[in-house]
């Protein structure tokens, strides 16, 4: 789907609700559509808490042992790498599927 196909989108689904002259905009939700727009934030927060994880793992974690193992072969960072890439593989994954749930749902 291309930028504009997804702008388009995006612009039917929420103007077609909204007023512009009118705000709040959530005052002009009926409960259905509101629990809707905070389900959807949920799953936003899910997303991108795993992919702070990720990151987090990667800079504070992987990257210095691929360091030492760059500067020759060590068995402890070794391990400690997959410890941190077991953590990582499975943190990833969640993000994708919080992601996959996003396009699924709109």
């Amino acid at each position: 789907m291309t930028r504009d196909e997804l702008l388009a989108r995006y612009r039917e689904r929420w103007y077609d609700v909204l007023d512009r002259r009118r705000s709040p905009a959530f005052a002009q939700l009926d409960d259905a559509q509101l629990a809707g727009a905070v389900a959807l934030a949920e799953r936003v927060l899910v997303g991108a808490g795993c992919l702070a994880a990720v990151l987090l793992l990667a800079a504070l974690g992987a990257v210095p042992q691929h360091r030492r193992l760059w500067a020759g072969w060590d068995d402890g960072a070794f391990r400690r790498l997959l410890r941190i890439d077991t953590c990582r593989a499975p943190t990833a994954t969640a993000g994708v599927a919080a992601g996959g749930r996003l396009v699924a749902v709109s």
